[in-house]
């Protein structure tokens, strides 16, 4: 079959199965959202803090007022058609802004109730700040909470009626079952304390067995491990109907090159996986930073599995109006938070940007600024605690899953307020001082890039680290483990600071953080392989805030401290040519002759 004739086929699939459900079919409209990360209020295009000039503009997107208008007019929209709706959300709600950091708990299970979800998951960051402060929050909201592969044997404290491993949701008198997981990384990058998590695929497996045993047929999985390991539910799990994920902020969109705003698209929405079998599930996200609300309208034969899946996520642009019994909720803590945090604290005159690495760009004048600040600040506790060499510590280190946002220099002349500087840097750790061997540098350097394939496809953002101090060089072409090509280092002991070749035996100053002294993203020989460990009483944000205060003015820029060769990359939003999976067509084709049949009865 030529491939004239496979999208024919397939547009008339896509009209009998989206404008006219199948006879006898369940259509679902499942809105979705993920990873709010405390975006209470409307923010910039990059999600930062909006600032007045863009409000007058309408040039803001998201918050949960619009958030929770959105949703209720898209259920009001399907309802209209005779079409129910569920809404649900797959974590991390915590931590990102100074709402959060502020007042943690209170402020999330205030307003998260509001938006009208009827089931989510955890996620990473809800365990940011220890099990108490997780109890707390759900013992102050009604919205159900799933998730199946944790063991709270020796956490107690988690037991409790609104955290279980699945809901079952009635609509329309047929029973959905919603399974919740949460990635087992958990334990490497928040504070899990003795709770135990479990590998997601066999609990959810098990709990779908179970849902299935009662008579539930259509089952969705609800969860927090990231769009990789979604696509492994939605492929090994047989059980699952659908597949609605979070944490790794992934943009889907359909078609690809149509996208809505600044997001590089990462797959198409929804993403459809193959079973062995031939059975097709959906893989949705929308992104993050309450910037899109995922909407994905699917219809289900009577045994659950999916005849088709379409939608895209919503761009929650000034075109949407607020809930204003929300929006008024909200701007009684914003007027809390605004006292204590819209304080200007400098100016930025280049764009403070995170690092891109499906374009190729690792190195990132934001992280630059970040840990060339802790290096300043070492500087000044140097001249106070009268050391003889320029600095205690010329190294610093900062993960790049630590940085939360960004900061346009376009907006409010560059002003850097507290609040600003909060969501770029939200987690509150320690400053560390250590002696690190250089092997155990490199050793740390090498694990920073080891996920990284050359074409960019697959990585782990997280574990990239960022640094002041060293000039790297990285060459992706070698295997894993072998990437570091050269490392030179700042010498302490000298009058004229220079960079020398990088010494395995030979011990060195550092400064970071105590997230990554404690073993955090995985990065053990932080923890393990340390001597002389300080941990100060300045936070990380403190250094940033007294670098901006000190110069008033800052104009970080990328001066090639980190290089890397060996880059393969492609355009990201370039549409694949690749055939169409046999089983997807074949399916489509039953669907139409189904149509046809009925049509034409």
């Amino acid at each position: 079959m030529n491939q004239f004739a496979t999208y024919f086929l397939l547009f008339w699939a896509h009209v009998y199965l989206v404008v006219e459900p199948v006879q006898g079919t369940f259509r679902l409209q499942i809105l979705h959202n993920n990873d709010l990360h405390a975006r209470f209020v409307e923010t910039d295009v990059y999600t930062a803090r909006c600032p007045d000039e863009y409000v007058k503009q309408n040039k803001c997107y998201g918050g949960f007022a619009r958030m929770k208008k959105a949703a209720d007019d898209a259920r009001q929209e399907a309802k209209a058609q005779g079409i129910p709706s569920i809404f649900i959300n797959a974590g991390d709600t915590f931590q990102g802004t100074p709402y959060y950091t502020l007042y943690k708990w209170q402020v999330v299970s205030e307003l998260i109730d509001k938006l009208g979800l009827d089931v989510m998951s955890l996620g990473n960051h809800e365990f940011d700040d220890g099990i108490d402060n997780l109890v707390e929050y759900l013992k102050h909201i009604t919205t159900p909470v799933v998730c199946c592969n944790l063991n709270i044997t020796s956490e107690k404290r988690l037991d409790l009626p609104n955290l279980r491993p699945s809901e079952v949701l009635t609509v329309e008198g047929r029973k959905i079952g919603v399974i919740g997981y949460l990635t087992t990384e958990t334990k490497d990058i928040a504070n899990t304390e003795n709770l135990e998590i479990f590998e997601e695929i066999p609990y959810i497996r098990r709990e779908a067995q179970r849902l299935k045993s009662e008579g539930i047929k259509i089952i969705i999985a609800l969860g927090h491990s990231g769009f990789e390991y979604d696509k492994k539910i939605a492929a090994e799990v047989e059980e699952v109907s659908v597949v609605v994920g979070g944490h790794s902020h992934s943009f889907l969109y359909s078609p690809k090159d149509a996208k809505p705003s600044v997001e590089l698209v990462t797959s198409e929405y929804p993403t459809m996986v193959s079973q062995k079998s031939g059975k097709q599930v959906p893989v949705v996200q929308a992104y993050a930073y309450s910037k899109y609300l995922g909407r994905l309208m699917v219809d289900f034969d009577d045994e659950g599995n999916v005849l088709s899946a379409t939608g895209n996520p919503q761009i929650l642009n000034s075109t949407i109006k607020k809930d204003p019994d929300l929006d008024t909720e909200i701007a009684k803590w914003t007027n809390l938070v605004n006292e204590r945090v819209h304080i200007v604290k400098g100016y930025t005159r280049t764009f403070l940007g995170k690092s891109v690495f499906s374009e190729g760009r690792f190195e990132s004048t934001l992280a630059n600024l970040i840990t060339d600040s802790f290096i300043d600040f070492e500087v000044q506790l140097a001249k106070e605690r009268k050391e003889k060499t320029w600095t205690k510590t010329p190294i610093a280190f900062y993960q790049n899953g630590g940085i939360r946002s960004v900061i346009d220099n376009k907006k409010n002349e560059g002003t850097l307020t507290i609040e600003d500087l909060m969501t770029v840097m939200p987690f509150e750790n320690k400053l560390v001082e250590m002696k690190l061997r250089g092997s155990s540098i490199r050793k740390a350097l090498e694990f920073g890039v080891s996920t990284y394939s050359p074409d960019q496809t697959s990585y782990h953002a997280s574990y990239f680290l960022h640094f002041s101090g060293l000039r790297v060089e990285y060459d992706l072409t070698k295997p894993s483990g072998q990437r570091v090509a050269s490392v030179t280092a700042l010498c302490r002991y000298c009058d004229i600071p220079e960079y020398k070749p990088l010494q395995n035996d030979e011990l060195y100053d550092v400064v970071t953080v105590t997230f990554l002294a404690e073993g955090g993203d995985k990065f053990n020989m932080f923890k393990t392989e340390s001597i002389n460990k300080t941990i100060l009483s300045f936070t990380d944000i403190d250094p940033l805030m007294a670098y901006v205060e000190k110069n008033r003015v800052v104009y970080p820029h990328l001066d090639n401290r980190l290089k890397v060769t060996g880059l393969k990359l492609k355009d990201p939003n370039t549409t694949s040519s690749a055939a169409i999976p046999s089983a997807h067509l074949l399916l489509s084709l039953i669907a139409i002759f189904v149509s046809l049949r009925a049509y034409i009865l």
